[in-house]
């Protein structure tokens, strides 16, 4: 009986030993499996090097093969980069911030495709490098702007609402939107409970040239681009019985027809108000319609005859639209020059509205404005 006992214990034993030695007999296979995958990548490789030097057989030459698989990899980098330049620009935008000019971001990324068209792969790729680097310091750039304007806005509520300051002018707030904030509907309530009267920019241009009388606190309050979700704000607005200015893009051929209310481009850009939208808004007896030009454009850095082409175009399609005269104007990214302005007084502007920083006005084609709602008196 003990016998059969110490043989049992000693099978199990020399099983128990041999399902060890098949594990290790199977990662050692492994081990020489990988170890030859490694030597065939490895000689594959030299193959591949040497190969883009000497055409091979059969007519096939080898160093195009390979300059394919490079130019692929390049054309990848940039392929990934591409998402992160748009999101930069569509921040500036959203901000009304302008970091880099278009026609720096168009010429570096134009001389990425004159060297990659030309298979200079090598200065290709320092082309996507010196973007990447140059997207870096932007990106902060722009943030810093940001956190600086939000910091001057905060500050900007030291005066007493329609007060008249002999060396700044009427304090009006004029509150700068593009998207309707999550907190829109609280940020009114603010300003109801603070006792501010909206106002339109007819009211302010009456009170700046003719010293019309305006309520007591006055803010007016607008919204720029003509984005489709605007009609939410104009909810609110209802609600609440507050008026507001919409600056509308038009669109057009040199924006390819992603962006405005003539968009039909949907495979770029974002929704935008169309015709409709915009001719109810303006019934509304709420809401008053601007011009925010055709392409939405840094108009500073246009020709006079590009600037001209931008507003008057603008102007007169939205005119047409709506069925009256309009004369109150949006710069885009704050752009604007002494041209800029010389267009718009020719054009029947009396307002227009910047990016500055401010709530005291004086000049109406020139009008600052804030992002901070909250602490205003």
């Amino acid at each position: 009986m003990a016998k059969k006992k110490k043989k049992k214990a000693l099978k199990k034993a020399l099983r128990k030993n041999l399902q060890k030695n098949i594990k290790r007999l199977k990662a050692l296979k492994l081990q020489r499996t990988l170890l030859m995958m490694g030597w065939f990548i490895c000689a594959g490789a030299l193959i591949y090097g040497l190969t883009q030097l000497v055409p091979g057989k059969e007519g096939i030459d080898y160093s195009r093969v390979a300059q394919g698989v490079a130019a692929g990899d390049v054309r990848s980098e940039y392929l990934k980069l591409s998402p992160r330049l748009s999101a930069f620009t569509n921040k500036e935008k959203l901000e009304h911030i302008s970091i880099v000019s278009n026609q720096t971001l168009l010429g570096d990324i134009g001389q990425y495709n004159l060297d990659f068209q030309a298979q200079n792969l090598f200065q290709a790729r320092l082309d996507i490098n010196k973007l990447t680097a140059n997207l870096a310091d932007w990106n902060q750039l722009l943030d810093q702007q940001i956190d600086a304007e939000m910091l001057t806005d905060n500050d900007d509520g030291a005066g007493l609402s329609g007060a008249t300051d002999p060396d700044t002018g009427l304090f009006v707030p004029i509150v700068l939107y593009h998207e309707p904030p999550t907190d829109f509907e609280t940020q009114l309530q603010y300003l109801v409970q603070h006792g501010y009267t909206s106002i339109t920019p007819d009211q302010l241009a009456g009170a700046l040239y003719w010293h019309q009388t305006l309520p007591a606190k006055p803010i007016l309050i607008t919204f720029d681009d003509g984005y489709e979700d605007q009609m939410q704000a104009f909810t609110l607005l209802q609600k609440y019985d507050m008026k507001a200015t919409f600056y509308i893009i038009t669109g057009g051929p040199n924006s390819n027809w992603c962006i405005g209310a003539n968009r039909t481009n949907t495979s770029c850009g974002q929704p935008y108000l169309n015709w409709a939208q915009i001719k109810q808004l303006d019934k509304s007896g709420l809401i008053t319609i601007g011009c925010h030009t055709v392409d939405h454009p840094e108009l500073a850095t246009l020709t006079d005859a590009e600037q001209t082409y931008e507003i008057s175009t603008a102007k007169d399609q939205i005119e047409k639209e709506i069925g009256h005269t309009i004369d109150s104007f949006a710069y885009p990214y704050g752009s604007y020059n002494q041209t800029t302005v010389q267009i718009l007084a020719s054009e029947g502007f009396t307002t227009a509205v910047t990016t500055n920083t401010g709530s005291y006005q004086s000049e109406g084609l020139t009008l600052f404005r804030t992002r901070a709602v909250y602490g205003l008196p």
